[in-house]
């Protein structure tokens, strides 16, 4: 479990964030990372932005490996808990403010195939 600065992150993933409609912003947000221990992805394929009053607690899933999830919460947000599945492709996430906003990031498929999200996208 990681919990990283702006600073740490990519551009595209703070722009994500914190760019959005009625997302967050820099100066009221946190920016969480939950890192799956298990993922070995070299190149992790984000999912699409879920913004909105999402309380603290995140049951997230994936139809491929998940590598992370970032998150924005209210300002001097911490994590509590995070664990991921047995099998790669759910996590649980606890911090100790309301998220704003998240990220699942998962492995892209090895076949070469498109993996289909839950949101209908392809990976």
């Amino acid at each position: 479990m990681r919990t990283r600065s702006l600073s740490g992150l990519t551009i595209a993933t703070v722009m994500a964030l914190l760019l959005l409609p009625g997302a967050v912003s820099a100066q009221t947000s946190t920016l969480l990372v939950a890192d799956n221990p298990g993922a070995d992805c070299v190149a992790p394929v984000p999912a699409t932005v879920v913004v909105g009053d999402l309380g603290t607690a995140l049951d997230v899933q994936d139809a491929a490996e998940i590598d992370k999830v970032t998150m924005a919460a209210d300002y001097g947000a911490d994590m509590v808990d995070a664990a991921f599945h047995d099998d790669g492709h759910q996590a649980s996430v606890e911090t100790t403010a309301d998220v704003n906003g998240y990220i699942v990031w998962s492995c892209a498929p090895m076949n070469g195939e498109p993996i289909q999200r839950n949101d209908g996208s392809d990976v």
